[in-house]
């Protein structure tokens, strides 16, 4: 779908001419190929974990694998976690007896956000897993809040406001004046509930655990399990010969414009295989009626059987790091096929990649994918990764 370049685009992206694309430029779209020298590797590997963890507050994991559902099973019985779901004032966090929230908090263990709550008329409340709280707040309640903050990037009307306190700081602590003033805040002018996702990390092992509550407040505990869908005869492009031709070699070089458009189709392909389109099946190709719909299989192509793969809930980014390993060593087993890793971020959180502020604007998207295969003939590994954002967001 072309857009108007008048108009104002769904998401702001590099691809101009889709609704709904991705950044796929310089900064925003990598593809790298891996050899066996360790150190070259080893920089792909972090740059992919860098950019996991940037990404804090997730709400649904896709694993799109070229394997049966009695392959995969077996490992996946270390890739769960649990999550509290509580509801709370915000002076739960400040409060440092047993019980209380500001341990996990100052520690830099919590993960926490507020639910049910919409970035575009309401207030919302994040806690990054470092030790910072985030508040972004419409322009009604920053006015009788008492606390300083700033305009939100991705409000040109300054309507909502974000105030971020940072409780790894020295004098962030009961009895200092500036932590005082915030307990004073929350326990007067900003004294509501709301309803929270929450997590601690374990100090031993980092592994994620539920938060305790005391009992006066509501809460309960969550699992995020996987739930594995087989999916028989499904129409995949051949990566190698679709796309990775065209990738550049240098993770810095842009994108050709024949490039940029396979990634788009690719992209597409992934989206619709996440959704268990029936009309990616073999059986179905020759049903598809072109009065209907106007999608083609991308070409080269062979049909292969796929496991879905997902999680939902509040996700952290330890336990997507662990679904990427597992996923990243089983590329050599399925060799030309794609694997890909889809991460979906909250659309009420208020902040998405590297602490940018986010809002809903058209959609509330901000998500990531991980796209890769093993080219066994080159000895090597592709990676592509591909960012969406809405246009109301700062890291548009």
């Amino acid at each position: 779908m072309f857009r108007d370049d008048k108009a104002r685009p769904v998401s702001r992206l590099v691809a101009t001419t889709a609704t709904i694309t991705f950044k796929a430029s310089a900064s925003h779209a990598h593809s790298n190929n891996t050899d066996n020298d360790s150190d070259n590797e080893q920089k792909v590997h972090d740059r992919l974990r860098t950019m996991i963890e940037s990404h804090p507050f997730n709400y649904e994991v896709n694993l799109l694998l070229p394997a049966s559902h009695d392959n995969i099973q077996p490992v996946l019985a270390d890739l769960e976690a649990l999550y509290t779901k509580a509801t709370l004032p915000l002076k739960y966090f400040l409060d440092d007896g047993e019980l209380g929230g500001y341990s996990w908090l100052k520690s830099g263990r919590l993960l926490a956000l507020s639910v049910h709550e919409r970035i575009d008329g309401a207030d919302v409340v994040a806690i990054d897993g470092r030790g910072k709280m985030i508040l972004s707040v419409t322009k009604d309640t920053y006015e009788i809040l008492g606390l300083e903050g700033k305009p939100a990037q991705c409000d040109t009307k300054a309507m909502r406001f974000v105030i971020t306190l940072d409780f790894t700081e020295q004098f962030m602590k009961p009895r200092k004046k500036k932590f005082e003033r915030i307990r004073w805040c929350f326990e007067n002018t900003f004294t509501r509930t709301f309803d929270f996702y929450m997590l601690g990390s374990n100090v031993e092992n980092n592994a994620s655990e539920p938060i305790p509550i005391p009992s006066n407040y509501p809460s309960f505990i969550h699992p995020i399990k996987p739930t594995v869908t087989d999916m028989h005869g499904l129409v995949a492009p051949i990566p190698e010969e679709f796309l990775g031709h065209l990738l550049p070699d240098n993770a810095h070089s842009k994108f050709s414009e024949e490039a940029l458009e396979k990634l788009q189709d690719m992209y597409e392909w992934i989206g619709m295989s996440c959704l268990e389109m029936k009309r990616l099946q073999s059986d179905n190709v020759e049903k598809l009626d072109p009065f209907i719909t106007m999608y083609s299989h991308p070409e080269p192509n062979y049909v292969q059987r796929y496991s879905l793969i997902k999680w939902k809930g509040l996700i952290p980014s330890r336990l997507i790091e662990q679904i990427w390993y597992m996923f990243s060593k089983r590329l050599s087993q399925t060799p030309n096929a794609i694997s890909a890793l889809i991460t979906h971020g909250f659309r009420d959180a208020p902040i998405s990649f590297h602490d940018c502020h986010h809002g809903y604007g058209a959609n509330g998207e901000h998500l990531y994918a991980m796209v890769a295969w093993h080219v066994p003939s080159a000895r090597r590994e592709r990676w592509v990764v591909l960012q969406q954002v809405d246009r109301e967001d700062g890291f548009s």
